[in-house]
């Protein structure tokens, strides 16, 4: 009998979420950043999954659910371009601070198809994967404990990366670390051109300086760390320029990093905190495209919040409020090329969150998390 009476209380409560998810959600007289700009007092309509309608303001307009915007701000659900996902508890930790797409950029083949089964899943954020990087072996990639496949005498640079776009990869990743037995550049060059021939981006890791500005010169799409080893010069950014690279930098990455050096007086070249973040305000300045990564779990870094500590140090390299924002929303959306993260516009997917406050002038309100919506459904 009580078997009986919660299989009934399953189904009504079951009937009830339905209900609700099917009907219209209205957030009323709400800043709203769009991916790119601020409009003041708007409506937002989220119907069916997706942005059914961005209006100006208009008290008695109606919809199933109606939340107050008022000194809140709606954003999109964030976007972490660098990161490590081991299990589906990695994506709920993301989503449930906001971030509703990360970027995987080094994992088991295995767990590409595992992970992005969770697309359509409310709690976990959507997952984006390159797959193993293309590293050799003993390279870096090959020291974590799983089974990473390598560019070798047996796999070539090209089968490597073609085997890598039928695991189902959305883009290639390339492990350029000169502390490790690393891949060459005629290799990276082989990785680029076959990546692109599948109509794949393809990204770098990097550490040293010299080695972005050599890949600066070949046809990378973009670079997923910044070096930590120099300073740059004014030749070097124009070169950085002229690549036409995007950059996640991971500033809060390289920063533990630097941290732990000069607390264990590693004897190796690096900068100081305060030169890295003017590297970073070096790239803004030059124009280059900017985009949000984080690297968690290296450095005890989480999948969450985390990600709102790298836009504070963004601001803290310079960038004003709104430009830090734009790297973890339109900057990746553009870097990527992806069609349905990053932006609030009508007709995309209402992956979005609701704060307290204005980060477009305080990031520090981003935190301030009153809601999270994935495809319209909130996320709990």
């Amino acid at each position: 009998m009580r078997r009986f009476i919660f299989l009934i209380l399953s189904c009504i409560v079951g009937l009830s979420a339905s209900a609700q998810e099917s009907g219209s959600l209205l957030i009323q007289n709400v800043r709203l950043f769009d991916g790119e700009s601020i409009s003041e007092g708007v409506d937002v309509v989220f119907e069916n999954g997706k942005v059914a309608a961005i209006q100006a303001h208009a008290p008695d307009r109606q919809a199933d659910q109606i939340i107050d915007g008022k000194g809140k701000t709606l954003l999109p659900g964030l976007i972490n371009a660098h990161v490590h996902i081991w299990f589906p508890a990695h994506l709920a930790e993301a989503a449930k601070a906001g971030v509703l797409t990360v970027m995987d950029m080094h994992a088991s083949r295995f767990s590409i198809p595992i992970l992005k089964a969770l697309k359509d899943s409310t709690g976990f954020a959507n997952y984006l994967s390159a797959g193993p990087g293309a590293t050799v072996p003993g390279g870096h990639g090959t020291q974590f404990g799983m089974p990473t496949p390598t560019i070798d005498s047996v796999t070539s640079a090209k089968s490597f990366t073609v085997d890598r776009v039928a695991d189902g990869a959305d883009y290639i990743k390339i492990l350029r670390e000169p502390s490790r037995p690393t891949i060459n550049f005629e290799q990276i060059d082989t990785v680029i051109a076959t990546a692109h021939a599948h109509e794949k981006l393809a990204v770098s890791h990097i550490s040293r300086k010299a080695d972005g500005i050599r890949l600066a010169a070949s046809d990378l799409d973009g670079f997923v760390h910044i070096w930590f080893d120099e300073p740059s010069t004014k030749a070097e950014i124009e070169a950085l320029v002229e690549g036409g690279q995007f950059m996640v930098p991971t500033i809060l990455t390289n920063k533990r990093v630097i941290e732990y050096f000069e607390a264990q007086n590693q004897d190796i070249p690096h900068l100081s905190v305060e030169q890295l973040l003017a590297e970073i305000k070096k790239l803004h300045e030059a124009g280059i495209n900017l985009v949000a990564g984080t690297d968690p779990p290296n450095l005890n870094i989480n999948y969450g919040t985390d990600l709102f500590t790298e836009l504070e140090l963004f601001v803290e390299s310079g960038m004003s409020p709104l430009e830090a924002l734009k790297t973890a929303t339109g900057n990746a959306a553009k870097a990527f090329h992806l069609q349905e993260a990053g932006w609030l516009k009508v007709g995309m997917p209402a992956h979005a969150f609701l704060v307290d406050g204005n980060p477009s002038e305080n990031i520090g309100d981003a935190r301030q998390v009153v809601h999270v919506w994935k495809a319209g459904k909130i996320v709990k």
